[in-house]
């Protein structure tokens, strides 16, 4: 029986250099975090007990913070803090559609945080956004995503429709038979002839 021929041996692989790691983004401190909580309840019409109660403050910051990142989030931060220190609520809605929602850099953001809030889910800002203002990071996300099951459940539009979400705390056996707690009242309109 014949041998088969040995194969010839390769070259020894040459390392390749390794890329540094981008060095990690600072944390938000505690002030960052205490505008971001004075914001979203500017933005949502739910007091920061309210927003604290749904247990999603931080991991709606830490979002927040990983996809527009730390610049972005302290001139948003630092713009809301000049907004919401008029002394009239007038003037504090007036100055946060003028300062924030008008504005093309942070005006997509702050929508993308109010449905954060009230579905749970990240809304990705536009690919336009993203080259303009964090091309050196782009929100990985190409399409809405939950960002954790307690966002869903905790999310505002069940507290502000009266309602549970759907597959997550029922209200019990046989509550479909009343109408939700902040159903609006029908008052009938009277015709005369």
């Amino acid at each position: 029986m014949a041998r088969p021929k040995a194969r010839p041996k390769r070259p020894a692989r040459t390392a390749r250099p390794k890329r540094p790691a981008p060095a990690p983004a600072p944390a938000p401190t505690a002030a960052d975090r205490g505008a971001f909580v004075a914001l979203s309840s500017a933005l949502t019409g739910f007091t920061p007990i309210e927003l604290e109660g749904t247990g999603n403050i931080d991991t709606h910051l830490t979002q927040l913070w990983t996809i527009i990142g730390p610049e972005i989030c302290r001139e948003l931060f630092a713009s809301a803090r000049l907004a919401l220190a008029q002394d009239d609520a007038a003037d504090r809605e007036a100055a946060i559609k003028a300062t924030i929602w008008a504005s093309p850099k942070l005006g997509p953001v702050v929508q993308s945080l109010v449905r954060l809030w009230y579905y749970g889910k990240w809304n990705p800002l536009s690919a336009q956004w993203q080259e303009t203002y964090r091309w050196d990071r782009p929100d990985p996300n190409a399409s809405p995503v939950t960002v954790t099951p307690q966002a869903y459940v905790e999310g505002l539009v069940w507290t502000a429709i009266g309602a549970h979400p759907p597959g997550a705390k029922p209200p019990g056996h046989g509550s479909w038979a009343y109408p939700p707690a902040l159903a609006p009242t029908v008052v009938p309109i009277k015709v005369t002839s």
